[in-house]
Order: structure tokens, then C-alpha cells, then sequence
């Protein structure tokens, strides 16, 4: 019923506001109407007692504006009379130029008729809005009050110079207040406006919901919704309060990769509207603090970016969630990642003369150590067995250095020939769609996809091909290669072939 009653209303022209959704809200629209008066807001332009004209019919040929009292708003506090008339003007286009610069402004229309339609033209705007005072107002000597509080700000951000509204989805229009006129940090909203189709102010008995709306150009517009229970009812002179603030905002993170035994930095991209650069609070805590103790998360401001430091307990690998929590004093934010902690990589298995690769230097120190049997010369790093150096060891550098490299999924034993239990583990991954890295399992490998797990080379079944990269998965195409492994009893290497490897 209330639905249908607004529709009809909006089909005569009535300028109707039954969304708490701001952004739906025309440049020009009424508030607290009771039976006296009404307000007209503008939000493109600012408007002034001249810019409005007040008639009783629809066709606005009958003009009334000399008849009601025309009051622009913001007003201004003159409280301290030690002001001369110069800084009281100063104080008042300050204020001005502030409402101005975010195109928001009030004018009251007072000394009106009860239950009365009226009409109003605003200058260079062609339309005709309407707007029907209330037929009464129960509590209109008794007005509770909502106050809505601004927090403190720095130099960036002025809390003079914005719209407030309070919007309940049962009534006809909402109620407002601006910032700036003469409280520089809150805003002074009455409630007691709030009234049905009807004119008859809200029914509390069960209780309504409001929404208040802070707005301004510099500020997103902030929403908070309070519920006003049926013990808070509107016939006792009362006061609601709320705070209006932005909750800081940043930019997700992504998994951060650290390797075992080395700090780890990144910058965290983190903004609030009402607070000074470096004046967030920011704490952290991690999931597993014997990887990484809360302590070794560290959050510093260096006058342009807040950098998370990331240290690893010593000799520990693995994976801890990371939450950030932010806060402004006022409300707090939280974000959530991933740390994942590599195994500090060994020395290059053969590598003797440490050059960070093998070539037939370290074969001819292989050869002489065999040959000498001297083991003073053996490095423990180096030796396939960790104790001494063996004829294995030569072998090996001698496939490293000829290109010579087992196939991935030739691993139990890796002997140039796939059994059925390596064809049946490459069946898994591929029908597991994706694989990670597991140094724990007996191919290095794990089933499902993970972007994070990814510290190892790609298995040697998941090759580029068709124009498509390495993506850890075993497609089809790569799944009927290794099938022709097995089937030809074995496979060598070839550097020419897509893989790496062709069929024995």
C-alpha cells in the first residue's frame, strides 16, 4: 500500500524520496518538511533566498515567494562578540567558500500552511518541484535529535561543508543538516521531520531503522544506520549520537614468497580519508609462530610508504597466514596473506671450483680426487653420498654437463624406463588438473594446483606446446607422451624434440 501511494505521488510530480541509496538522490531535493516549512537542497549549485521562486498552483503562475520567510543556509555562529564586523565577514565567506567548493547548500522555506501542497522554481532550471507539508507534527515542541560527530582531522580534510542526512525507508522525505554552521565537527539532525505519506510523523512502537548519510566532494559518502527501539520513541526531548568516518582502505595482498633465513620486504598501499599520512595504527599476527614469531613482523612508515618487514624463524620453512589489522582510532580494517618460507637452496651438487655451475673444470677435479684418492680435496657439498667423493660423482657431472637429465617422471628408480607405477603417478596429476611442489613426496610433486607452492622446476611432463606454456597441469598432449614412453620400454634425452625427450 505505502509503495503504491508513492507511485501515484511521483506520477503528479512530487519529488519523492523513499531510497536510502544517496547516489539516486537528484541535484535538487526536499527535506525536513513539517507543517511550517520545508528545506530545498542543492547538490550542484549553491543556492541563495533570490534563486527561489514559491507558487501555489502547478502551472506556477501564481507566485508567493513575498509571502514565506526565505532562509539560506548554512548559518553562522557569531558567539564571540569580541569579533569586529571584518573577521565576522571573513569567518562567514570562509564557511561560504567551503560550501561552495563542494556544491552542497540549504534553503528554508518557512511560515507555510499544514497539509499544503506547494510548488518551486530554482533559477536556470526549467522544472517545477512540489513538495507537501505535513498535516501535523506530534513532537514538533519536543524534537529529539540526532547529533552525528566528525573525527578529528588533519589539514587535508575539512569536516565543515557537509550534507547530512537521515533517511528511514517509511518516510516521505529525509531530514538534513550541513557541517558547517557554526559546529565545526558535528551535525544537529531532527528527527521529529520524519513523517509518512500521511503527514503524520513514524510510527516507534516497533521500532524504525535510520540511515544517516555524510556528503561532501572530497568524501566518498560515509553511511551508518542506528535502529531506534520502541522504548526510544520521539516524544521525549532526546539525543542519538553517532560517529561519521571512513574505515582505511587498502590494496589487497598478494602471497608473498620468502626464502629460509632472509628478511623479506614489501610496501603495504593502505589510504584513509580523515587521517594524516603515517598516522595509522597497524598490527600484525601471524598463524604460525614458529615459523615466523609475531615479533618478527615489523610495519614502518618512511614518509612515503608503509614497509612490512617479514623475518623467518632461523632454519624454518614452510607457510603462515599473515593478518594486518588497521586501524584509525575509529574503525579497524583487517587484511590476510600468505607467507610462504623456501629451503635455503644447497650448494650445487658437483660444483667444486663453487662458479655456480658445472662444467668439465669440475670433472677434471673429480677425476684427480679419484685418481689420487687424496680426500682432503673432496668437498662434503659436492659428494653424491656426503661423505666422499665416488665414481657416481663423475658420472653425474658428466650427464650434467652432456645435457643428460632424467625424465620427472622417471623417479622409482630413475633408469631411462617408465614402470607402471611411475605411468599410474602421471595419471593422478592429470586427472588431479594441476600439481604443485611437495620435496616431501617421492616425485617432488603433489596433486591440485596451488600458486603458491610453486618453488621447483615444472614437472618435465608439463612442457610448452600449441603455443601454450608450462601451466602446472598435465593436459591431455602431455599425458599421451609420457603414455609413449612407457610403451616403447623407455625413453633418452634429445634437446631437439618438444619435451626434451624422444621414445627409445
Amino acid at each position: 500500500m505505502l509503495f503504491s501511494r508513492y507511485l501515484i505521488f511521483m506520477l503528479s510530480g512530487l519529488l519523492l524520496i523513499i531510497t536510502p541509496a544517496y547516489g539516486l538522490l537528484p541535484p535538487i531535493f526536499v527535506s525536513d518538511v513539517n507543517p511550517a516549512s520545508f528545506t530545498i537542497n542543492s547538490r550542484s549549485k549553491v543556492l541563495s533566498g533570490s534563486d527561489i521562486s514559491i507558487y501555489i498552483h502547478p502551472d506556477a503562475n501564481t507566485e508567493i515567494t513575498e509571502q514565506l520567510q526565505i532562509t539560506p543556509y548554512p548559518l553562522y555562529s557569531h558567539s564571540h562578540s569580541v569579533h569586529s564586523a571584518w573577521e565576522i565577514r571573513k569567518e562567514k565567506e570562509s564557511v561560504r567558500q567551503i560550501i561552495h567548493s563542494l556544491n552542497i547548500s540549504q534553503v528554508a522555506v518557512s511560515g507555510c500552511m499544514p497539509s499544503t501542497t506547494y510548488y518551486f522554481t530554482v533559477s536556470s532550471d526549467q522544472k517545477i518541484y512540489s513538495v507537501t507539508t505535513a498535516l501535523h507534527n506530534r513532537f514538533i515542541y519536543h524534537a529529539p535529535q540526532l547529533i552525528v560527530h566528525f573525527p578529528h582531522s588533519h589539514d587535508s580534510f575539512n569536516p565543515d561543508g557537509f550534507l547530512v542526512l537521515a533517511i528511514s525507508p517509511l518516510a516521505m522525505y529525509p531530514v538534513s543538516a550541513i557541517v558547517g554552521d557554526g559546529i565545526s565537527e558535528r551535525a544537529i539532525v531532527n528527527l521529529s521531520n520524519l513523517f509518512d505519506a500521511d503527514g503524520i510523523n513514524l510510527n516507534t512502537d516497533s521500532g524504525v531503522d535510520i540511515q544517516v548519510i555524510a556528503q561532501g566532494e572530497p568524501l566518498t559518502p560515509v553511511t551508518k544506520s542506528i535502529h531506534l527501539e520502541s522504548s526510544e520513541t520521539f516524544d521525549v526531548a532526546t539525543s542519538y549520537s553517532i560517529l561519521m568516518n571512513t574505515p582505511p582502505t587498502f590494496i589487497p595482498i598478494a602471497s608473498q614468497q620468502l626464502t629460509e633465513d632472509q628478511l623479506h620486504q614489501f610496501i603495504l598501499k593502505t589510504n584513509d580519508l580523515e587521517t594524516a599520512a603515517g598516522q595509522l595504527m597497524i598490527t600484525a599476527q601471524s598463524s604460525n609462530t614458529a615459523l615466523i614469531p609475531d615479533d618478527n613482523i615489523k610495519i614502518t612508515y618512511t614518509g612515503a610508504d608503509y614497509i612490512v618487514s617479514v623475518e623467518p624463524a632461523r632454519f624454518q620453512s614452510g607457510s603462515a597466514f599473515i593478518t594486518l589489522t588497521i586501524s584509525d582510532a575509529y574503525d579497524v580494517t583487517w587484511t590476510t596473506f600468505m607467507v610462504n618460507v623456501q629451503k635455503q637452496q644447497p650448494a650445487l651438487l658437483g660444483d667444486f671450483n663453487e662458479d655456480g655451475k658445472l662444467a668439465l673444470d669440475d670433472l677434471i677435479i673429480v677425476l684427480q680426487v679419484l685418481s689420487s684418492m687424496d680426500p682432503s680435496i673432496a668437498r662434503l657439498s659436492a659428494a653424491i653420498d656426503s661423505e666422499k667423493i665416488m665414481i657416481e660423482d663423475a658420472i653425474y657431472i658428466i650427464f650434467k654437463i652432456s645435457g643428460i637429465v632424467y625424465h620427472s617422471g622417471d623417479y622409482n628408480p630413475p633408469d631411462f624406463t617408465i614402470n607402471i607405477n611411475e605411468m599410474l603417478r602421471l595419471i593422478q596429476l592429470h586427472n588431479a588438473d594441476g600439481y604443485h611442489c611437495d620435496s616431501n613426496s617421492e616425485d617432488g610433486y603433489a596433486i591440485e594446483k596451488s600458486d603458491t607452492l610453486i618453488a621447483c622446476p615444472f614437472h618435465s611432463s608439463d612442457f610448452a606446446h600449441d603455443n601454450m606454456l608450462s601451466d602446472w597441469m598435465i593436459d591431455d598432449l602431455e599425458l599421451n607422451r609420457f603414455i609413449e614412453f612407457y610403451n616403447a620400454d623407455g625413453y633418452v634425452p634429445d634437446n631437439n624434440s618438444m619435451d626434451g625427450f624422444r621414445p627409445k
